[in-house]
């Protein structure tokens, strides 16, 4: 069972958009809109999962991400439509900006703190 909950945790997450929501950002049990990630700082060099619709288009934004920050993605899930990659703040919100993300999620424990 504990293997399987990425995947359920994924198809969630995949369910979710299919019902039309904007791009979000989860973490911590938040659910945050690029606009509300603001008010937060992450810490730098959490592990994400960033979730691609149509699946088709992964390929493409990896690329784009990839070559945008000079960084890697460390796995790519063709099958599911998404990424993981170590990413920072700025990495986050321009990946939430990319129309064909669909969420980025904490793959983990990641440290977040609201800005006073």
């Amino acid at each position: 069972m504990h293997r399987c909950l990425p995947i359920l945790l994924a198809l969630l997450c995949l369910a979710a958009t299919a019902m039309g929501e904007d791009a979000f950002f989860s973490c911590q049990g938040k659910k945050l809109t690029i606009e509300q990630l603001h008010d937060f700082d992450v810490a730098p060099g959490g592990k994400y999962i960033v979730g691609v619709e149509p699946m088709e288009a992964l390929d493409g934004v990896v690329t784009s991400f990839e070559k945008a920050f000079d960084t890697r993605a460390t796995s790519k899930m063709f099958a599911l439509g998404m990424f993981v990659a170590e990413l920072n703040q700025q990495q986050i919100a321009w990946l939430l900006m990319n129309k064909q993300v669909q969420y980025v999620e904490c793959d983990g424990v990641v440290s977040m703190v609201v800005r006073p």
